[in-house]
């Protein structure tokens, strides 16, 4: 059951062609849900250095 409500998010063939401002058009297969609400990251932030955590 998740593997066809998955499948059904893919874009045809058709859809692809499109392309990004033809996407925006397209209703949303999962439904209504917060996909307008602004990121909770920034992807123009510069990329945080991985640090060793020690454990005390």
């Amino acid at each position: 059951m998740l593997r066809a409500e998955l499948d059904a998010c893919l874009l045809t063939d058709a859809e692809i062609r499109l392309g990004p401002d033809g996407w925006d058009a397209l209703p949303d297969p999962l439904g209504p849900g917060d996909s307008d609400a602004a990121p909770d990251h920034d992807h123009d932030a510069p990329p945080v250095s991985a640090t060793p955590s020690t454990v005390g």
